[in-house]
């Protein structure tokens, strides 16, 4: 008996057999588009941000980094698809020392648009980021501060977060 009320039940609930279609590369990738897929590379090449050489080396100088051709330390490297290019002189600002207020509240944004308002960073963006990668956003102090106008983000850091 339990055989054959398996075998109506097996016939009643059957799947059913679905066609295979085999598709060729080049169809599969047509179907992605049409779908609004990309390659991992078109995805890149339309998301990358591009930023022109002074963007990056500004960005560069306010990270601490320097450009020094090989015969002078104070020389910039220049583009060098030409050597007759000239060598920008980096020059030195004056050291001037300022006083920094950080109040009860201010986030690490907060901190960051202050320092680029008082001339001690160029690049509020690049210290949120060394902030945030240090673990050092959430350990902002209230406080007064006196910094020097050509401190690195580390110094900056330590006094900020009283890690000294």
């Amino acid at each position: 008996m339990g055989i054959i009320l398996a075998s109506i039940v097996f016939a009643l609930i059957r799947p059913t057999q679905q066609s295979v279609v085999e598709l060729s590369e080049e169809e599969i990738i047509a179907k992605a588009r049409a779908l609004g897929l990309r390659t991992q590379k078109e995805f890149l090449e339309q998301n990358s941000i591009r930023h022109s050489d002074e963007e990056i080396i500004t960005r560069a100088k306010a990270l601490g980094m320097a450009f020094v051709t090989e015969g002078n330390s104070h020389q910039i490297e220049g583009n060098q698809s030409n050597s007759n290019d000239k060598e920008e002189v980096l020059i030195e600002a004056p050291r001037e020392t300022i006083e920094v207020a950080i109040l009860y509240g201010m986030t690490s944004e907060d901190v960051s648009s202050l320092l680029l308002d008082k001339k001690i960073i160029e690049d509020e963006e690049a210290f949120r980021n060394y902030l945030i990668q240090n673990n050092l956003s959430r350990r902002i102090r209230v406080g007064r501060y006196e910094m020097l106008t050509d401190m690195d983000y580390e110094e900056i850091g330590k006094i900020i977060t009283n890690k000294n």
